[in-house]
């Protein structure tokens, strides 16, 4: 069996890694550990202008543009 990964799964991979460090901080997890809100605007928005919410939506539906 080959438990190797696929170098399309790599470069995704390593994108939401990049994207972890960059956009993911203490605080932020410490505000979700102590109000369970489960949305951060800003993190929402990160990911929205990178075109990983909501994908397939049309722009003129509130799709950002990557």
């Amino acid at each position: 069996m080959d438990f190797s990964e696929p170098d399309d799964w790599r470069q995704i991979r390593l994108e939401a890694e990049a994207f972890t460090a960059e956009h993911i901080t203490e605080a932020m997890i410490a505000d979700e550990l102590s109000s369970g809100d489960g949305v951060n605007r800003p993190l929402m928005t990160a990911m929205g202008e990178r075109g990983w919410i909501a994908p397939t939506w049309p722009e003129d539906e509130g799709r950002c543009r990557p």
